[in-house]
């Protein structure tokens, strides 16, 4: 409806145009013949009073596009945050690039680029008008436009596989910068800056080439069209004079047919000029709506009763991505409200991956995980995200206040974050920073350690008395006391009635746990209560310290 709105006023706009040509006419061909100053008074006050009304319809035609832009990125902003999340979370990492094309096709809709393809329709117009001063003039407007347009056509076929390949090379380039930036730990302390840097460099140069050779086939055609139009238009006033001189066509015919022929074919050949920016919003647009489709969030669902923490898992299977091989295979299990699950098993044996399938960051490829009876996905995602607590594995932390990010980004209720940090047993720390709750993480603020960022992490998850909390090796970067308050919080969750996953290696982090689960190879290979697992481990250590026998074995040998 908006774009319409802008066709409308073009059509106004490409009208209001003629007021040069007519008035060019009138003085050459009334004014001058007749000698009367009060024609070429009212008729230069009308030609004024027009071109006022011209140019207010000009700044609102590029105020309403501008505001189109502005639109567009609110419309669809929040969507390509939200699907370029979706992206990270299945692999298929995209970046900022979401981001970027969407600005790029904002700066192409709200911009002049995109004037000359409203203005174009009407050049037909234009030169019918031509060919009614005379045919001659009219026909060769219309070979005019026509070879102009011809190249318009011939720049697009020329040029569309290198813009192309620049667009996809670029993004490459950019997303390989944005690794880079991610690791510049490791890239610095391991010496990898120039082997980085030859690789985004090998891709850059692959999109300037591929941006070059448009470019200088694109200037080649610009030129070439500027070239024809402006030898049309010397063309057409000697023609007109020639016409003149034979009676055929009056001095203010002529004048009128040059002004004319200039605006037919200025959006032509503009269009032309414009058409790498156009090249670039249309790979943008085809990026964005590929992205929004494929992780489209689909409708709301419909919110549930509150969420109580009975966790049920149903021959859950999933799937590594683009890929056939299964990372969990049908696993099955269930807790009650306020139980605590210990999860451990060995390296790749898909204790991190069950934990992100409870709590729905992953997709399964089969079965199901219920909370109270429902499937997460019947769940509204902000109910469900609510309900839920869960610390990864690497804890990352975003710009912002201690107290925001406790608060998972929102300004929160402050108590409610005191509450959470002191469940967490790191309240006392955080008042030792600079300024509190409201001390900054991230640029120009403080650098934590590895395990401040766990523990405030932790609080994190906390917040908001969750009832369901998945901890993903929460004292991998804890010290004993940061332990000491890990089971703590964890022995207060179980007393509030707190569903607990957590994955350990260590004996310390499953002394409150009432379950233990051991993964292995994908699937659940013991699950039980926590006192008859660790008898069934201790009894193979046994086995397996006594070369493989059993221990009705080493009673016969010994007797």
């Amino acid at each position: 409806m908006a774009f319409v709105a802008v066709c409308f006023f073009s059509f106004f706009l490409n009208l209001l145009f003629l007021t040069s040509p007519l008035y060019m006419l009138q003085v050459y061909d009334r004014v001058l013949a007749s000698g009367r100053h009060e024609t070429l008074f009212y008729l230069t006050l009308m030609a004024v009073f027009a071109l006022i009304i011209f140019g207010m319809l000009e700044g609102l035609r590029q105020a309403m596009l501008s505001r189109i832009g502005s639109w567009l990125h609110n419309q669809v902003g929040d969507a390509v945050i939200s699907a370029s999340v979706q992206s990270t979370i299945g692999n298929k990492p995209i970046g900022g690039q979401g981001l970027r094309d969407l600005q790029s096709v904002q700066s192409f809709v709200g911009s002049r680029m995109i004037v000359p393809f409203f203005d174009s329709p009407w050049a037909p117009i234009f030169v019918g008008i031509i060919w009614m001063l005379h045919p001659a003039l009219g026909t060769m407007a219309l070979i005019s436009a026509l070879t102009l347009f011809g190249i318009a056509v011939i720049n697009d076929i020329v040029t569309r596989k290198p813009l192309a390949q620049a667009s996809t090379m670029a993004s490459a380039a950019q997303r390989e910068a944005e690794r880079a930036l991610v690791n510049s730990e490791t890239i610095q302390a391991m010496g990898m800056l120039p082997a980085v840097v030859a690789r985004w460099r090998a891709r850059s140069d692959e999109a300037q080439a591929a941006m070059a050779r448009a470019a200088e086939r694109g200037g080649w055609i610009n030129g070439l069209s500027r070239f024809i139009r402006l030898v049309v238009q010397v063309g057409i006033l000697g023609f007109g004079a020639l016409l003149v001189l034979e009676s055929q066509l009056s001095p203010g015919g002529m004048i009128a047919g040059s002004i004319l022929l200039s605006r037919a074919l200025a959006p032509v050949e503009q269009s032309i000029g414009a058409w790498r920016s156009f090249r670039s919003y249309s790979e943008a647009r085809k990026r964005l709506e590929e992205l929004l489709d494929t992780y489209s969030t689909g409708e709301a669902a419909m919110p549930l009763p509150q969420i109580h923490g009975n966790l049920s898992v149903e021959s859950l299977t999933v799937r590594a991505p683009d890929s056939q091989s299964l990372i969990l295979r049908n696993a099955s299990f269930a807790l009650e409200a306020g139980t605590v699950l210990a999860i451990v098993g060995p390296s790749a044996a898909g204790k991190s991956t069950l934990c992100r399938a409870i709590c729905g960051v992953v997709p399964p490829a089969a079965g199901h995980v219920r909370l109270d009876g429902a499937e997460l996905t019947q769940y509204p995602r902000e109910q469900l995200g609510q309900a839920i607590g869960y610390l990864p594995q690497s804890v990352e932390l975003f710009f912002g206040t201690v107290r925001e990010n406790i608060a998972r980004m929102t300004e929160g209720n402050p108590e409610a974050v005191v509450q959470a940090a002191q469940l967490a047993h790191v309240h006392d720390m955080i008042l030792k920073l600079p300024e509190g709750y409201e001390t900054k993480i991230g640029p120009g603020g403080v650098n934590l350690s590895g395990g401040q960022r766990q523990r405030i992490g932790l609080a994190r998850a906390l917040y908001g008395n969750p009832k369901l909390v998945v901890l993903d090796e929460p004292n991998s970067n804890l010290d004993q006391h940061g332990e000491a308050a890990l089971a703590a919080a964890i022995s207060t969750m179980k007393q509030q009635g707190t569903t607990v996953i957590l994955v350990a290696h260590r004996q310390s982090a499953i002394g409150h746990a009432d379950k233990l689960m051991v993964l292995a190879g994908g699937q659940i290979e013991i699950f039980d209560e926590r006192d008859a697992v660790l008898r069934i481990l201790e009894e193979r250590r046994r086995f397996a310290r006594s070369g493989g026998k059993s221990p009705e074995d080493n009673r016969t040998a010994q007797s």
